[in-house]
């Protein structure tokens, strides 16, 4: 996307006067109109007064907001503040949708009837995902619906990181499924990993993904496999709840997804975040700093064959559990390598599905930072 078609704006002052400053940012580069805000926010702000003043200072054609935990503006990492993105590309076209929380086992009817008479391929669909919703029926409710080679990006949280997990759509505030289905705008998609196997695969053998578990891997209790890389460091492993920092990296189609595990049950099942199906193969995995950057350089410079612009990233709040100080570093560095003509802004999930289009399927990912380039 041209610079002339967007504009980006960072606050980190209290309450309404951070939505007015970064509403003026945006106002002072596009004084007439304003069509599209997009707009993530910490749990130390107001829904409401954001809708107040958003619609009295820009009056947007439409207006889509996230509360997140973690916000990025260009090179730096927010813990509070608010990021606004206004974007107004011509001959760009919406279609909004959100499913209330509490219908959220209802999402596979959400998609058929929200989505019904578009032509799929002619858009890129944006999900807003609280933890009222199970990623794993979101995700079997979206192929279905919409099928596995749609464009798609999706932002999700297993659990809530304030007293409420708010979405907007115009005026409407939301905490369950907001969908919104973009014309008009490409988005090309890189993924950054920098995790490696650990020692030899095994098979998980048996799982329940209604309740994302894995209760078996190779036929036995499926912590078992902690335990035999852990060695004479179990018990610190288990008491510390160290699992999130060496994720499960599921072998699919060729290349390795990252499963996320949450805790341990008393029968020694996993709980996980992800998409696990029985008879995969699998790897302990751990994220390997020294050779992460050099990674990071060489994918970048492919990335930027395709332009420069807006770059819309989300990253991992495991991933920046398990960096701590290199998380800041990590995003520093891809700033400086996209370069000065790239404007990045974000937020950090849970996890996030995005769609392979080479590969032509929707994937879960919990420790990889994703980079999706608008144009």
């Amino acid at each position: 996307m041209k610079n002339e078609d967007f504009a980006i704006a960072f606050s980190e002052k209290e309450g309404e006067e951070a939505v007015k400053e970064v509403s003026l940012k945006i106002k002072r580069i596009f004084p007439k109109k304003i069509n599209y805000i997009i707009l993530m926010f910490t749990p130390d702000y107001t829904p409401a007064q954001i809708i107040k003043t958003i619609n009295f200072t820009l009056k947007p054609k439409k207006l889509f907001c996230l509360q997140a935990p973690w916000l990025i503006f260009e090179d730096k990492s927010i813990p509070k503040g608010i990021v606004a993105c206004c974007i107004n590309k011509e001959n760009l076209y919406s279609h909004e949708s959100f499913l209330e929380e509490k219908k959220s086992d209802e999402t596979e009817a959400f998609f058929r009837s929200a989505f019904k008479n578009m032509r799929k391929t002619d858009y890129f669909f944006l999900s807003f995902i609280s933890p009222s919703i199970n990623p794993n029926s979101y995700l079997n409710s979206m192929k279905l619906s919409l099928g596995e080679a749609v464009n798609s990006l999706g932002i999700g949280y297993m659990k809530h990181f304030g007293q409420h997990s708010y979405q907007i759509i115009n005026d409407q505030i939301n905490q369950g499924l907001t969908n919104i289905a973009l014309r008009g705008l490409e988005v090309d998609t890189l993924q950054l990993s920098g995790y490696v196997p650990l020692g030899r695969p095994f098979k998980i053998t048996k799982v329940v993904p209604s309740r994302n578990l894995i209760v078996e891997i190779n036929e036995q209790p499926a912590v078992k496999i902690y335990r035999h890389y852990a060695d004479d460091k179990y018990e610190t492993f288990m008491k510390k709840k160290l699992f999130n920092l060496y994720p499960l990296g599921i072998r699919k189609n060729g290349s390795i997804q990252l499963v996320n595990i949450i805790e341990c049950l008393q029968d020694g099942s996993l709980v996980y975040t992800g998409e696990v199906k029985e008879g995969s193969e699998a790897h302990i995995m751990f994220l390997d700093t020294t050779s992460l950057f050099s990674e990071i350089k060489n994918k970048l410079f492919l990335f930027q064959q395709k332009g420069q612009g807006l770059v819309f990233m989300v990253n991992s709040l495991v991933r920046k559990k398990i960096l701590q100080d290199l998380a800041n570093d990590e995003i520093k560095f891809i700033k400086q390598t996209l370069g000065k003509e790239s404007k990045i802004i974000g937020v950090y999930s849970d996890y996030c599905l995005s769609a392979d289009q080479e590969k032509g399927q929707i994937d879960v990912e919990t420790g990889k930072l994703l980079l999706t380039l608008w144009n």
